[in-house]
């Protein structure tokens, strides 16, 4: 051939080859379906279980807790 023909030939595009669902592309694919679940129902349970004499009692203990830990990983951080 020629090399016009074999230019022409190279300058083709062809289409991309289709991603087959491999075996563990459905378990990645189902693993993360599950954690979608479990997170729409803990969601769901939160939104059931709310109790507001609950919150009003131990919010303040709940933010001390967070306070605290806020401030020892920054000290992790800086040390």
């Amino acid at each position: 051939m020629s090399a016009a023909v074999d230019s022409l030939q190279e300058d083709v595009v062809r289409p991309p080859q289709v991603n087959r669902w491999t075996r563990n592309r459905k378990i990645g694919y189902a693993l993360v379906g599950l954690w979608i679940l479990i997170g729409v129902g803990l969601v769901v349970y939160l939104f059931a279980a709310w109790n507001p004499e609950l919150i009003e009692r131990y919010f303040p203990a709940y933010m001390k807790g967070l306070a605290t830990t806020i401030k020892l990983v920054i000290l992790s951080i800086i040390a």
